[in-house]
């Protein structure tokens, strides 16, 4: 196994917030490679703001590869089925071929460079060695660790999900409430107590907004400039660009809990008596603690209009 290459999977967790029930919401900054994030997104209770090839320049998509291409941290020898027993056996011939592919992409990407052709077609030949950026939230990763942290899953998401969970094992989550006050209610990435006391709250929100939309980019201004720019692009566009506040939320009210705790236990008990197993009315009626894909937590998303389209007519 590759040693260097897997140094280069990380994971940091940038907020981590906790409600009065104990539904934990953790948001992290993940850097790995983009060969395995069609991977990633199969797992549907993650909000997600990824770096994009879209809005990377080409030249600056090249030299990141060159300076740092992406490589598979373990030369699996093929064999039937989805994972490799073991490794080839002339690892050294396999790293010089992956190497030539790279010097390859990047030839073909600087030709539909030279010929104008947009980014968003031209970063597509490089993207199996780009390295990728993601802030990551949610309150739901145990199912992600179950099925990721296991020999038979492809070893470089392996890694990954092992560093998300030991990021998440050293952090000590923060009691976020709805009745603390201020900036105090919300979990926001990005945020640190000396901008809670400089900005109001919804200044704060955007700036976290901003933060998480700039992993689109690489990178990194959390001046309340860039992001009052970057706010007005996201909110004021059609179709909104609403992602980027799913990072941001408040709790559930205790009054708000106690009554969704309320309906799911009937709306568990109504399912029973229709005949459904226990089992499946008890997972059904969970949903109802759910607000998107966050348990006991309200997102900014929600509170944004049009931020779904309920009635597309397409003329």
């Amino acid at each position: 196994m590759s040693v260097t290459a897997r140094m280069m999977i990380t994971a940091k967790v940038v907020a981590d917030s906790v409600n009065a029930q104990g539904d934990r919401l953790t948001s992290l900054e993940l850097h790995y490679p983009r060969f395995i994030h069609a991977e990633f997104l199969r797992h549907r209770m993650f909000s997600h703001s990824v770096s994009s090839s879209r809005a990377i320049p080409v030249k600056k998509m090249i030299n990141q590869i060159n300076e740092n291409p992406a490589t598979p941290i373990y030369w699996g020898k093929n064999q039937p089925g989805m994972s490799a027993a073991c490794e080839v056996d002339d690892i050294e011939s396999a790293e010089k071929a992956w190497e030539m592919s790279v010097r390859s992409a990047v030839i073909n990407a600087k030709l539909f460079d030279s010929m104008e052709v947009h980014k968003q077609i031209t970063n597509r030949i490089v993207e199996p060695f780009q390295f990728i950026n993601q802030v990551v939230t949610a309150t739901d990763f145990d199912n992600f660790f179950y099925l990721r942290i296991d020999k038979h899953a492809q070893p470089e998401i392996c890694a990954l999900a092992e560093e998300m969970y030991k990021a998440m094992e050293e952090s000590e989550p923060v009691l976020t409430s709805s009745y603390l006050g201020g900036s105090e209610e919300y979990h926001m990435p990005y945020i640190e107590e000396s901008q809670k006391d400089k900005y109001s709250v919804l200044e704060c929100q955007k700036i976290s907004a901003s933060m998480c939309a700039q992993s689109s980019y690489r990178l990194a201004d959390s001046s309340l400039e860039k992001a009052e720019m970057i706010y007005d692009k996201l909110v004021n566009s059609r179709p909104l660009h609403a992602s980027p506040f799913e990072h941001i939320a408040t709790p559930f009210t205790e009054q708000e809990y106690d009554m969704r705790l309320k309906y799911k236990d009937t709306f568990k008990r109504a399912l029973m008596s229709f005949g459904q197993e226990e089992h499946y009315a008890e997972a059904k009626s969970n949903m109802i603690m759910y607000e998107g894909n966050f348990c006991g937590w309200s997102q900014m998303r929600k509170h944004l209009k049009d931020e779904t389209c309920w009635n597309y007519n397409h003329d």
